[in-house]
């Protein structure tokens, strides 16, 4: 499993990116990059260039997007699609994830103006350098196609800014917008660490704000530079290319991160935290299991734990709240590894059965499980016990390897 970790130690723009990402093993040429983005039907003149510079002592690249003549239209977001769907060497994935960006930026800008993002005018985001930004990034991380992307904390800067809309304050209004439910480190720069492009662009692109975990092979790292050289700290994103040390292993999985909700009951019936527990598998819980305790002054109680997916937690959460008598619950994240799944249907001798498949990326069957209420329902047909009609069925599985992706 390959990953990409970001980290925006000094804030994050397009150039810092982009510069980056450059310096990467799998990433394309400068002139490879410069050959695709001539498809875009600019009616500007533009080159790019990618130097080396040094920040505190840190050597990095620098990736400057220079623009002959008036580059200030105010696109608004369809001109901008526009432009990138007419971009001929770009793959409708990169076009699709550029115009994704840009929605992002849409609905930010919109929030601070207060109208909608089809009348929304992009004004220095419409720039030509700005599309550029964000079409290289998506097309470069294309091409190094890691598994995963995960970012560190975005550092924000303070103070104020010069816009075309007239001195704003450090973090913009729009920047504000697009970091919400996105962790930040606030700093005493004095200067915008973080652009509104640099965080559309993360706020699509990451998967996790997460460290990646201890046992990574680091496979390349590079520097991109900011515009400015600040005296407090390095003006550089760091971005890394890790992968997994057992990704060499015979079974590649996959992992994700759920939430583990646990809350004790010591004064509900049975009945009743039977009635939360179907409440709680109807509202979509990956698992709910309830088990017997003892709690202080040996006070007999139900410990309930939940595992539920990790955008559903707080759904989940209220829903536990208002089912039972609780008045206060536990949560937490957890990584696990698993293997895909799915159920298909097959013709045994005794009937048609549906299976429960796990295999792993490599489409190889790992396991196979018969669905309960299948199995039963065959067994009820035959007159035979649940167990004889499981083990009837999987030796019809095992012996004809029906069980295929």
């Amino acid at each position: 499993m390959k990953i990409l970790y970001i980290e925006p130690y000094c804030g994050v723009a397009g150039d810092m990116l982009n510069a980056g990402l450059l310096g990467l093993e799998g990433a394309p040429s400068l002139d490879s990059l410069i050959e695709r983005l001539l498809s875009v039907p600019f009616e500007e003149e533009w080159d790019i260039q990618l130097s080396e510079v040094t920040r505190h002592t840190v050597t990095a690249k620098y990736f400057n997007v220079m623009v002959k003549g008036d580059s200030s239209h105010h696109r608004n977001l369809n001109d901008i699609s526009l432009l990138i769907q007419n971009a001929g060497k770009f793959s409708d994935k990169v076009k699709k994830k550029a115009i994704a960006v840009f929605g992002k930026l849409a609905e930010a800008e919109a929030l601070v103006h207060g109208t909608t993002t089809d009348k929304v005018h992009f004004h220095e985001v419409g720039a030509v350098d700005a599309v550029i930004d964000i079409m290289s990034c998506c097309y470069i991380l294309d091409e190094i196609s890691p598994d995963f992307i995960y970012s560190s904390k975005i550092s924000l800067g303070t103070g104020s800014v010069s816009t075309l809309h007239g001195e704003l304050p450090v973090p913009v209004p729009a920047t504000v917008n697009l970091i919400k439910n996105i962790p930040v480190n606030y700093t005493d720069i004095e200067s915008e660490l973080a652009t509104p492009t640099g965080c559309a662009l993360l706020s699509v692109l990451v998967d996790e704000w997460k460290k990646p975990s201890e046992d990574m092979m680091m496979l390349s790292v590079a520097y991109g530079a900011g515009s400015r050289d600040l005296k407090e700290r390095a003006s550089v994103l760091r971005v890394s290319l890790l992968e997994s040390i057992d990704s060499s292993s015979e079974i590649s999985l996959n992992t994700d991160t759920i939430a583990v909700i646990e809350t004790n009951i010591d004064d509900m019936t049975p009945e009743a935290v039977g009635a939360l527990q179907t409440a709680l598998l109807n509202a979509g819980v990956l698992d709910c299991t309830v088990s017997s305790v003892f709690m202080k002054k040996q006070r007999p109680a139900f410990f309930i734990k939940i595992i539920t997916l990790k955008d559903d937690f707080r759904k989940i959460a209220k829903l536990l709240l208002k089912e039972t008598s609780a008045i206060g619950v536990r949560y937490r994240f957890e990584d696990r590894i698993i293997l895909d799944r799915n159920v298909i249907r097959r013709t045994t001798t005794f009937g048609d059965v549906e299976v429960k498949v796990s295999f792993s990326n490599d489409n190889n069957i790992e396991k196979f499980k018969v669905e309960y209420e299948s199995c039963l329902e065959l067994a009820k047909n035959y007159d035979l016990s649940y167990w004889e009609m499981e083990k009837k069925i999987n030796t019809f599985l095992n012996d004809f390897n029906v069980c295929e992706k």
